[in-house]
C-alpha cells in the first residue's frame, strides 16, 4: 500500500495540471436608453449578455421598485432567441436553436418602462433558484454561472414643474429687490 501512494499522488497531480482551466464567467448587464428619464416618460432598458459557453435558453427576472417604475408592454425578446412562456409572467425567457448562442453583446430582451416617481431608481437582474425555468441552460446539460450588473436611472421631475419652480424663485428674487429699493428710498 505504501508503494502505491506515491504513484497515486503523481497521477492525481498530473491530472490536475493537465485539466482544462475553468471557463470564464458569463455576464449579463442592463443598458438604459437614457440615464435621466423625465417623470411620466417611457424609456427602454436592454438586457445584454456576454457568453463564454453556448447557451441553449434563458430565463431571468428584472428587479425594480414598482412604486418608481412600471412595465409598459411585454418585453421584446432578442433576435437570437425564440420567446417562450415564462411561468412567473414577466416574459423574460427565450430558447436558441441548434448550437446555441455564444459571444459578446448578445441582446436577450428589451423592456419598456414608465418613470412613475422622481428620484433614483435601481434596476437589477436575478434568477429565482427554485424556479427551474430560470437560469442559462448550457448545451448539452447544466446551467452557466453568470454575474449580473444592474443599472440606475435618475428620474427627473416633469420639465414644467422645474420651470415653474425656477420662475417662482426668479419672481421672489425680483420682488425682494423691489422691496429692498423702496426701503432705501
Amino acid at each position: 500500500m505504501t508503494r502505491l501512494f506515491p504513484i497515486i499522488a503523481v497521477l492525481v497531480l498530473g491530472a490536475t495540471m493537465t485539466a482544462e482551466p475553468a471557463a470564464a464567467l458569463s455576464s449579463v448587464r442592463i443598458e438604459t436608453s437614457t440615464p435621466s428619464p423625465d417623470l411620466g416618460s417611457t424609456f427602454e432598458v436592454q438586457i445584454i449578455a456576454d457568453f463564454t459557453d453556448p447557451i441553449l435558453g434563458f430565463g431571468l427576472d428584472l428587479d425594480f421598485d414598482e412604486t418608481e417604475l412600471s412595465v409598459v408592454a411585454p418585453p421584446t425578446i432578442g433576435p437570437d432567441w425564440f420567446g417562450v412562456f415564462a411561468p412567473d409572467g414577466d416574459g423574460l425567457a427565450g430558447l436558441a436553436g441548434g448550437a446555441g448562442v455564444l459571444g459578446t453583446d448578445v441582446l436577450l430582451a428589451t423592456v419598456s418602462l414608465s418613470a412613475d416617481d422622481a428620484g433614483l431608481a435601481l434596476l437589477g437582474l436575478s434568477i429565482t433558484l427554485d424556479d427551474l425555468t430560470e437560469g442559462f441552460a448550457l448545451i448539452p446539460t447544466g446551467f452557466d454561472a453568470v454575474s449580473f450588473t444592474g443599472a440606475e436611472v435618475q428620474i427627473s421631475p416633469e420639465p414644467s414643474t422645474s420651470l415653474l419652480l425656477t420662475l417662482g424663485l426668479v419672481a421672489l428674487s425680483a420682488r425682494s429687490r423691489v422691496v429692498g429699493r423702496r426701503a432705501h428710498a
